[in-house]
């Protein structure tokens, strides 16, 4: 599983999250590792300290776009595409 991801987030820029708040430290890494100054990543996540964890990982170095309203509402459609 961990391989699956390592190869996916090396694929795209552009990441989309949903829901996760960073908590697990080897997920993290993992992106903090994957990331470059061109990375996007869209968090959906109500939470507005939900991107904390990952901002402050080591390696970190692409930019976070919050979307803090919830999965499946038509405003969080829509604020996901404006955020891409």
């Amino acid at each position: 599983m961990f391989y699956v991801l390592r190869q996916a987030l090396a694929q795209t820029r552009k990441w989309i999250v949903i829901g996760y708040s960073f908590g697990d430290e080897i997920i993290r890494a993992m992106f903090a590792r994957a990331s470059l100054p061109n990375t996007t990543l869209v968090l959906v996540h109500p939470d507005s300290q939900a991107a904390k964890p990952l901002e402050s990982e080591p390696g970190w170095s692409g930019k976070i776009k919050q979307v803090r309203t919830k999965f499946g509402e038509l405003a969080t459609n829509q604020s996901v595409a404006q955020a891409l």
